[in-house]
């Protein structure tokens, strides 16, 4: 009985020993599920991050493009108002600004188109074309507010 009772207490100290070893393996299992959820919610928050910022480069692609056409209809803007300045310093080329006063009639010159060759008063030309440009410039045009030959 003696030798019975030594190899229970054997196979008990075995089966502590085993219970100790599946413990350490189920430590361990469970350590490797931590870690493989980790690794999982990282992917996600990394596939996340990379969707935001391929939205943010899409983004920055269309305001860079409404950028650039923005841009451009900003220069024909500015070559039509350089053209009216022009236009305007031409019809105005006998006027001095720094003077204080303003002819009290009309001139005698007379202004000669170089593009069609039309001929007319100086002052009269000038007062024709910025009531012209002032009425295409005008949301609601007034009646009877067209020119014809003049330049």
């Amino acid at each position: 009985m003696h030798l019975a009772a030594e190899e229970v207490t054997k196979a008990g100290a075995s089966i502590d020993e085993v219970m100790g070893i599946l413990n350490a393996i189920v430590d361990a299992v469970m350590k490797v599920n931590n870690q493989v959820t980790q690794i999982a919610s990282s992917r996600e928050e990394q596939s996340a991050a990379a969707e935001e910022v391929t939205r943010n480069i899409e983004e920055t692609s269309f305001i860079s493009k409404m950028t650039e056409f923005i841009a451009a209809e900003v220069l024909k803007g500015s070559d039509k108002i350089i053209r009216v300045d022009e236009e305007l310093k031409a019809s105005f080329s006998g006027f001095v600004p720094w003077q204080r006063h303003f002819h009290s009639g009309s001139r005698d010159e007379q202004h000669h188109c170089q593009a069609c060759g039309h001929t007319d008063n100086a002052d009269t030309n000038a007062a024709k074309n910025i009531l012209r440009e002032g009425l295409s410039r005008s949301a609601r045009p007034q009646k009877g507010a067209a020119l014809t030959g003049d330049r």
